[in-house]
């Protein structure tokens, strides 16, 4: 243990600078570099001249080696001296096609034994991408589908009759997570194939069928009656083959045999 003559603080050994003949200097290691920048600064204002960046850093930030700039310590690899930036840079401009082959290599080797690794990382990736940006991502995916539309189409039908075991496969799973989402679907396509088969000209959109159960509170809209879910149908009020649109205003929860009753006899309001 030593004492500080500056701060007056019992330090150990290592706290202190040692010089190549051994004498132990009589300053710690904090109380030596504060003492030296002031100097440094008094000799640089004496001379007119302005005092570095990195002498004046503040907490959570770094001064890159590379640059001379004062940047977040998030642009810093952890125990670097150079920047994120000027790693690149420094790398690209040495980069040769070997060492790229070699690099590529490794990572192919990496990603080869690691692939649940791979799977996470990429899944985080693209999770606090679209977080971060999802608007700009969602208008850039449906401008390459607007313009690949027919390719899209042709390959996923390529791949769907090559893969018809693991295209039932992905189907039925994702109908089990989105219950009330694929029926909403199905029921839209159904009305939009009816009117085409039919030549009628009327309103479609996508109906929230889930919401518009919650809003009749499970009751039939022609007998009045609870319905149980797996007795469940939906109604159109107007029915299509007299034009009806397929809308959430046009559309009422029923029972199955009271849809059936119906068939395409209109009715123009629902059963309070």
């Amino acid at each position: 243990m030593k004492r500080c003559k500056a701060c007056g603080e019992t330090k150990a050994l290592t706290e202190f600078y040692t010089y190549p003949s051994g004498t132990v200097d009589s300053w710690c290691r904090p109380c030596k570099r504060d003492y030296e920048k002031e100097r440094s600064r008094r000799r640089l204002d004496a001379k007119g001249r302005s005092r570095p960046a990195r002498w004046s850093i503040p907490p959570g930030k770094k001064w890159c080696n590379k640059c001379r700039k004062v940047l977040p310590i998030a642009e810093f690899h952890k125990r670097q001296d150079w920047c994120k930036s000027c790693r690149s840079a420094y790398a690209t401009a040495t980069r040769t096609r070997e060492s790229q082959d070699r690099s590529n290599a490794n990572t192919r080797a990496w990603r080869d034994r690691n692939p649940e690794r791979v799977q996470e990382l990429n899944r985080a990736y693209h999770k606090e991408r679209y977080a971060r940006d999802r608007d700009g991502i969602l208008a850039l995916n449906a401008a390459s589908y607007a313009r690949h539309r027919k390719a899209r189409i042709a390959d996923a039908k390529r791949w769907a009759e090559a893969n018809p075991d693991r295209r039932r496969e992905i189907v039925q799973r994702w109908e089990t997570e989105h219950k009330w989402h694929s029926r909403s679907l199905r029921s839209l396509g159904r009305a939009r194939r009816y009117y085409r088969r039919h030549g009628i000209t009327a309103e479609y959109e996508y109906v929230d069928l889930e919401q518009l159960w919650e809003e009749s509170g499970g009751t039939c809209g022609i007998c009045g009656e609870s319905i149980p879910l797996d007795a469940l149908a939906f109604d159109h009020i107007e029915p299509l083959a007299a034009g009806g649109p397929h809308i959430a205003s046009n559309l009422q929860p029923t029972h199955m045999a009271c849809n059936a009753a119906k068939d395409s006899q209109t009715r123009l309001t629902r059963k309070s």
